[in-house]
């Protein structure tokens, strides 16, 4: 999970994450003509994402595809709800949200 939420901490690859929720699947000269970056650059990113588990590629002819592992993206969701929903829900007393509301008041 680590290596996920590494992957995700560049602004360009988090970039690319959300051109691929947008589309089935892209090859790295469509994702560098959108992000005004070197295919090079690109496929740098593209390896780090994929060695994190958050995309695939499939060879089409000359070409690598991208797309989202929607497995992982899932499995990604479900650690990061849980992690956050765990400690801070409408209970907890650290939330600035919630700070003073579960208080008993001393008679």
């Amino acid at each position: 999970m680590a290596d996920l939420f590494k992957a995700l901490s560049d602004p360009t690859r988090l970039k690319i994450v959300n051109m691929l929720t947008e589309s089935q699947y892209l090859c790295v000269g469509v994702i560098a003509g959108k992000t005004g970056m070197s295919q090079p650059a690109i496929s740098q990113h593209l390896k780090v994402l994929k060695s994190s588990g958050i995309l695939d590629a499939k060879k089409m002819g000359p070409e690598v595809h991208y797309s989202l592992n929607h497995k992982k993206v899932a499995e990604f969701q479900k650690t990061f709800n849980a992690l956050f929903s765990a400690k801070h829900g409408q209970d907890c007393t650290e939330c600035p949200k919630n700070v003073g509301k579960n208080k008993k008041t001393a008679k």
